[in-house]
């Protein structure tokens, strides 16, 4: 799913903190708190490709920061 206002909006309530990845950006995700907290992320490897290093870093909170500028700070 392509991670939009909508989207993100229309998200339901989770009882445990989940990360849901953008499909046409490599690496771009909304991770979602089950206190309904919604802060962008953008994973990626360090060194070694697939046996690399797994990094997480966060964007921005959603309302804070729009879908369109999280996914142009994780390009």
């Amino acid at each position: 799913m392509r991670l939009t206002r909508k989207v993100i909006d229309d998200m339901p309530a989770i009882e445990k903190e989940r990360v849901f990845f953008d499909d046409q950006l490599s690496g771009f995700g909304l991770r979602v708190h089950p206190s309904g907290k919604k802060t962008f992320v953008v994973q990626y490897r360090v060194g070694g490709g697939r046996n690399g290093r797994q990094r997480r870093i966060t964007i921005g909170t959603y309302g804070t920061i729009k879908a369109d500028e999280a996914r142009a700070t994780a390009k």
